[in-house]
């Protein structure tokens, strides 16, 4: 038999291939048992990784607390750093999807590249806050065995958010110490306003270490008269040079529908300034107009009639229709006096708010019912500046704070359970709310002192 030299040549080649891949696994699996994680290159001072708070120890209730994370390494970034989302109760954690920024150090003679990355949160309420163990990708080029990477956790941090005594009975602040309102209006005090004329306002509110979601709102008010035709309000956040700065700007157009006088009332905005430990506050002011009626209606003129003999005057019709028209002129000077006689009489604005209230509840609106359960109880025999005010009790001013929580997607503490952010509003709770229990006296006593502090317009 004759044998092919060609063929025995390919079969040693293979067989050399094959044996050499053998020997190649076996070396590149140890190389890999052999390759450091983050830990390792943490502990052979390769890698350096820390958490340090950048804002003061003290900390009140929806001011901002700055965490930052630090990644050092002696040679350089791969894929860099990336901090995973964490939840926390009671709070506002902003995005930090952002780009990191990058420096460098000198330390013991080397040059290590550094990439930090800030964590902001606003708490909002009082009390004790506990940070969970953040966790933190790192991906990094090193001399010896090539790109390392994998998590890191930091240690769980805690701290404690006090609230000032001028706060307790403010519904809503922001914690700041630049807070500004700004107003473009198209109104005239010369000009002569008529039915069917209008006046467009756009408001910003702008506000350093603050996000916009937390800005105050414009509140339109409720004027009969006037409809209120309100856009949806204009949201900025933006960083400057390590500046983080937000604004809110809503533009609303206010159309007068019936004639008379009318006052827009004023709105005042409330912030805390850290720098100065006092509760300051800024001031929309509002205007009074005067609607006259339309110049384009004439009064029709009379026509020429026959004169009728006197003893033919039916004196008991005249006298009756004399009578009815001066009951419709006396009515349509005083209709607007008249009209709140009638709702007065009849509470039917209370009872529009009622009805208002619950239909909002049913719907889900629950920022809706929130103004709605206000103006309802402004219309009772008590007069409280805020919502919280007409609610000292247990259980009902619990009810409240699951309301706002609703309304505006946050949880307020609660000693009892934890609070819910998303769901419905119990129908017990919802009409509840409409009786408020009055406090003890001694209570009383104590709520004016708290007011005394913080007097309010």
């Amino acid at each position: 038999m004759v044998t092919n030299p060609m063929r025995i040549r390919g079969k040693r080649t293979v067989n050399k291939f094959i044996l050499g891949f053998a020997v190649l696994i076996p070396l590149l699996a140890a190389a890999n048992d052999d390759k450091p994680d983050i830990a390792r290159l943490i502990a052979d001072n390769q890698l350096q990784i820390s958490l340090t708070r950048q804002t003061p120890k003290s900390t009140i209730a929806r001011q901002a607390v700055i965490l930052q994370i630090e990644v050092a390494t002696n040679r350089w970034f791969s894929r860099g750093t990336q901090i995973n989302k964490f939840h926390l109760d009671n709070a506002v954690v902003l995005p930090f999807d952002g780009a990191a920024f990058n420096s460098s150090r000198m330390i013991d003679g080397v040059t290590w590249a550094i990439q930090s990355r800030e964590i902001t949160l606003y708490p909002l309420v009082q009390g004790d806050f506990n940070i969970p163990a953040i966790d933190v990708f790192v991906s990094v080029n090193t001399e010896e065995y090539g790109v390392v990477e994998g998590n890191w956790q930091s240690a769980p941090l805690s701290f404690y958010v006090s609230q000032p005594k001028q706060l307790a009975l403010v519904d809503h602040y922001v914690v700041t110490e630049k807070f500004k309102v700004q107003i473009d209006s198209d109104f005239d005090r010369s000009a002569s306003y008529q039915i069917g004329d209008s006046v467009t306002q756009t408001v910003k509110i702008s506000a350093q270490q603050v996000p916009a979601m937390m800005l105050p709102e414009l509140i339109d008010p409720d004027i009969e008269g006037i409809n209120i035709y309100s856009e949806a309000p204009v949201l900025n956040d933006q960083r400057q040079r390590g500046e983080f700065s937000s604004s809110r700007s809503q533009t609303r157009t206010l159309v007068f529908e019936q004639a008379g006088d009318y006052q827009i009332p004023a709105q005042t905005f409330y912030y805390w300034d850290p720098e100065r430990s006092a509760l300051q506050k800024k001031k929309l002011a509002g205007f009074s107009v005067t609607i006259a009626t339309d110049p384009t209606q004439r009064p029709v003129s009379e026509k020429n009639q026959q004169l009728i003999p006197v003893e033919t005057i039916p004196w008991t019709m005249i006298i009756i229709t004399s009578v009815v028209l001066l009951l419709l002129v006396v009515a349509l000077k005083f209709r607007q006096q008249l009209r709140k006689f009638y709702r007065t009489v009849t509470r039917q604005q209370r009872r529009h708010y009622r009805r208002d209230y619950i239909s909002a509840c049913h719907e889900e609106r629950y920022r809706q019912a929130s103004e709605y359960l206000y103006q309802f109880l402004r219309t009772g025999k008590a007069h409280y500046p805020t919502l919280q005010d007409y609610f000292p009790m247990q259980p009902q001013r619990t009810y409240l704070q699951e309301l706002f929580a609703l309304a505006y997607d946050i949880n307020e503490p609660n000693p009892n359970k934890k609070l819910v952010t998303r769901g419905r509003f119990a129908r017990r709770k919802m009409l509840s709310l409409l009786h408020p229990r009055a406090m003890p006296e001694s209570n009383n006593r104590e709520s004016m002192e708290i007011l005394q502090l913080n007097p309010r317009d």
